[in-house]
């Protein structure tokens, strides 16, 4: 089978999902070839040799200029603001051209970002909508400041518009989370998308082995996302001075790219503000316990994952214990609010029985549901079926 893999942006280390997902479909010894649009910059992180040599990489660049006036025309005309910034009649042409060529058997597109591309084409087509964008952005509407306040109240019945709309063109949605999935049946109840769980790479987290160091929290995420930005000044303000205390000793990493001007003003010497590094696994080795406070259930929460893989206990929130299905007190601790979370990092970090309890459920969970050869069994058994029900007539596989 050759999949025409469609991206709004290059599968660098960054976009975990995207760079993996490739990696499994080529696994399963199908032919790859990503389109995937580059705005502006490049981002931090390439694709490794190994992924270069597994797929071919067709990569339109937009200039940045042209993204943002693209998104100030949708403003005129009513239309998503982030599905404008990646309308690209450049990109959308190259992709048109590889399904004309007549050797492409599935279009498989990612992001809400790619339907600027349309659906209209004569091949089984899976939409990958990785996470609810409406809740996204309802909730910068609800919780933001300033100009991100803005753009939500502004881009929230718009994507809401935008995904209920791609929900009927495709003949499968896959989404990240059981949250994800409820919230898109919510913007479009007659069509049920599958969940296709993030994954990750167990072998290679666990090749650096935990060596916590006392007191150690580390906190994850890519930082130019709000947000994660928002949960460690959050964190910083409201949790870990509850947790120093009682604990003296208690120090926290923040490790995440393109941290913003709030989260680097938390620099202290009990707060680290890393920027982005190469290798997040000496970073995870040294903690004692991972917290994500993210309150946002929609989207990927791999720092859960990641951590979990590194044999880290975590707190997390109920909605990113949700998101995963992790089961509180067994695979993590839930806490919500900010006393709740202090206590649940100081009772793992002064209890080696439960630190340990906690690990080892987390590792066996991660290793029979969450690994990327796990996750790319099941895509290959959906584009596989989907192929197979459109070749004999049999309509969408939903």
């Amino acid at each position: 089978m050759h999949v025409l893999f469609v991206a709004p942006y290059p599968p660098t280390a960054l976009r975990t999902r995207s760079r993996n997902l490739i990696k499994q479909i080529a696994r399963h010894g199908h032919r790859v070839t990503a389109v995937v649009l580059s705005v502006g910059r490049s981002e931090p992180g390439t694709t490794d040799r190994a992924s270069r040599d597994s797929f071919e990489l067709v990569t339109v660049n937009q200039p940045a200029v042209s993204a943002y006036l693209s998104s100030a025309g949708a403003l005129v005309r009513n239309q998503s603001l982030e599905v404008a910034y990646c309308s690209s009649p450049m990109w959308r042409r190259a992709v048109q051209e590889f399904v004309a060529s007549g050797n492409v058997d599935l279009v498989h597109f990612e992001h809400i970002r790619s339907t600027s591309i349309g659906a209209d084409f004569p091949l089984p087509t899976v939409w990958d909508a990785v996470d609810c964008r409406t809740t996204v952005w309802t909730r910068a509407r609800d919780l933001g400041h300033g100009v991100r306040r803005l753009i939500g109240a502004v881009e929230a019945p718009r994507v809401r518009r935008q995904e209920k709309e791609a929900m009927a063109l495709y003949d499968e949605v896959l989404v990240s989370s059981v949250a994800d999935r409820e919230a898109l049946m919510e913007i479009s109840p007659g069509v049920m998308p599958t969940v296709l769980r993030n994954g990750v790479d167990a072998d290679y987290f666990a090749a650096v082995p935990p060596r916590p160091a006392r007191g150690t929290i580390v906190l994850t995420g890519a930082m130019s996302y709000q947000p994660n930005a928002e949960a460690a000044v959050e964190f910083c303000r409201d949790v870990l001075p509850l947790v120093r205390g009682r604990r003296r000793d208690a120090h926290l990493d923040i490790v995440g790219s393109s941290p913003g001007r709030s989260v680097r003003a938390l620099a202290a010497p009990d707060v680290a503000v890393t920027g982005f590094v190469e290798d997040l696994r000496p970073y995870l080795s040294r903690a004692q316990v991972a917290v994500c406070p993210t309150r946002l259930g929609a989207g990927s929460q791999y720092k859960v994952l990641e951590a979990m893989a590194a044999g880290v206990p975590v707190v997390a929130t109920r909605a990113a214990a949700k998101a995963h299905e992790l089961k509180d007190g067994v695979h993590l601790i839930a806490a919500d609010d900010a006393s709740e979370t202090a206590e649940a990092v100081l009772e793992i970090i002064g209890n080696a029985a439960l630190a340990g309890r906690l690990r080892e459920a987390g590792l066996t969970e991660i290793r029979t549901r969450f690994t990327w050869d796990v996750v790319g069994n099941e895509l290959d058994r959906i584009h596989a079926l989907l192929v197979a029900a459109v070749k004999g007539r049999a309509g969408p596989v939903r």
